[in-house]
């Protein structure tokens, strides 16, 4: 009888071809997938692009002729007058687009600052896509003439002033810098799509970049710029202290630390503003300039600003300005070693409340009191101390203290004999019924 003999199966090993098909199978496995991840964030980025390039910002302007009246804490985006006009207003300009043919697109508002002039409204227009400036402008004209707004009760609005442009996120950054009291820009603005905006010599563009005005108009407390952007506070502040508009009632500014800047000579501006009707005293707690540095204080603002006094080396006491706004420009012209500088404060009065024997009465310690120069004269009384110079052209002490600390006010002096006519006024004075003496 024969016997059976198992036979172990026989394994089948794996070609070289074999193998390398399966590596490249699961190579093209994994490459798929890949291309299908990366085509997917490509689809979600673009939509994404998509949505952001079809939303649309707008910057525009108006002014209120009645229902609000400016003041300085206007100025203050932390202050209860702004939050409160803010508010009236975003809710105005709200229910105006709400209720207008651009309600679909129309997604918010933000008002960004308020500046003098009425009151000038400054605000931002958020749409969910692009939108014209032009249509825009129409709505909301439309809207306000027909009364969309409940606040329109309260708030007239010019129609002519209300200006609309494409929002700019960055402002022009401006400094100080030459002897001419100029302003440069340290970059040129651009607008989506479009080059640099070319301004002819002597201007500079606004933050919108679609306007050019004047350097001088830079700064110089008027609202030239449709954005204002030209009196914006990070543009304008000062290399002296970095600081530029002072709307409080009390204040202070200064130039006690020589400014680290390349150029040769630098001016700071400083616009100090206060409640309409209130008059500035300005005081020094220390002033004794450098021979070629020059602090020019002026009543008012911009291109109608009148010169009331210019100030170097020695302190000249109080000075009062009979205006609720000033300018102060310091040109700054020598050297870090020989730099000195000045510190001074500022506070508000109401000159209105002063007595005839307030307005007239003075021992010209404290300054000029309140007597102005003449404007029409030939030349300016001078505030001295000591002797005058040349000797023997005037008294030796004054008549206050008897000796030669003491202040008191003379004509120019100097060579020559030439005529001239020096004037000083008063504030007006109330009518009296008795006789009134005026005694020197």
């Amino acid at each position: 009888m024969g016997s059976k003999r198992s036979v172990p199966p026989r394994h089948h090993s794996l070609s070289y071809d074999e193998i390398m098909f399966a590596a490249l199978f699961a190579v093209l496995v994994v490459v798929c997938t890949g291309l299908m991840v990366v085509s997917w964030l490509a689809i979600k980025e673009s939509e994404s692009d998509s949505v952001l390039e079809t939303s649309h910002e707008a910057r525009g302007t108006f002014k209120i002729t009645s229902g609000a009246t400016y003041n300085p804490n206007l100025q203050d985006k932390l202050s209860e007058d702004f939050k409160i006009l803010a508010f009236d207003l975003q809710q105005m300009i709200d229910e105006i687009f709400q209720s207008s043919n651009l309600k679909s697109e129309y997604k918010n508002s933000k008002v960004l600052q308020f500046e003098n002039g009425s009151v000038i409204v400054i605000f931002e227009l958020f749409f969910a896509q692009w939108v014209s400036n032009e249509n825009v402008k129409e709505e909301l004209i439309q809207g306000i003439e027909a009364n969309k707004s409940s606040q329109l009760v309260t708030f007239h609005i010019d129609l002519n002033s209300i200006d609309i442009t494409a929002s700019s996120e960055n402002f022009p950054t401006v400094s100080s810098a030459t002897t001419s009291d100029k302003l440069t820009t340290s970059r040129p603005l651009t607008t989506p799509g479009n080059d640099s905006v070319e301004c002819l010599p002597g201007s500079m563009p606004c933050a919108d970049a679609l306007n050019c005005i004047a350097v001088d108009l830079f700064c110089d407390g008027e609202l030239n710029c449709p954005d204002g952007s030209d009196e914006d506070n990070k543009t304008c502040a000062t290399a002296c202290d970095g600081r530029f508009l002072l709307t409080e009632s009390s204040g202070s500014f200064q130039a006690a630390y020589y400014p680290k800047l390349s150029t040769s000579s630098v001016v700071c501006r400083w616009i100090i503003r206060v409640n309409n009707g209130l008059s500035i005293k300005l005081s020094f707690d220390s002033f004794n300039t450098y021979y070629t540095d020059v602090l020019n204080i002026y009543e008012g603002v911009g291109s109608n600003k009148i010169l009331r006094a210019s100030l170097c080396e020695t302190n000249p006491g109080t000075i009062r300005i009979f205006s609720n706004q000033v300018t102060a420009t310091f040109l700054i012209e020598s050297d870090e070693n020989d730099y000195i500088g000045f510190n001074a404060t500022y506070t508000a009065f109401n000159s209105s409340e002063l007595n005839n024997y307030e307005k007239i009465n003075c021992n010209f310690e404290d300054g000029f009191c309140f007597w102005v120069q003449d404007l029409n004269d030939d030349n300016e009384w001078e505030r001295v101390q000591g002797s005058t110079y040349p000797p023997f052209t005037g008294p030796d002490v004054d008549h206050t203290f008897g000796n030669a600390s003491g202040f008191y006010i003379s004509t120019p002096t100097g060579p020559g004999g030439r005529k001239e006519r020096v004037g000083l006024l008063s504030l007006p004075l109330d009518p009296t019924v008795e006789p009134v003496c005026l005694s020197f």
